[in-house]
């Protein structure tokens, strides 16, 4: 499993929803779980996801580092 900061893309418009996880893998799957069942928390990005499909979205890391460093690279 990965730890890091990751990227959720638009390839669309360009807009990204960043966030960070202790295994990110997994994260990507709850992502896409709730996205798919219209629940997630961010409503911007949901509105997206419903608006543009799956298929209009890729996942990628943008940084791999420790689980005390995450949350301080995902803010900046």
């Amino acid at each position: 499993m990965t730890c890091g900061v990751y990227s959720i893309i638009n390839i669309i418009n360009n807009k990204q929803y960043i966030g960070s996880s202790r295994k990110i893998e997994s994260r990507w799957k709850a992502h896409i779980r709730l996205l798919n069942n219209n629940n997630h928390h961010s409503q911007h990005l949901q509105n997206a996801w419903l608006k543009y499909g799956e298929h209009n979205f890729k996942f990628i890391i943008l940084l791999e580092c420790s689980p005390n460093e995450r949350i301080v690279f995902e803010q900046k």
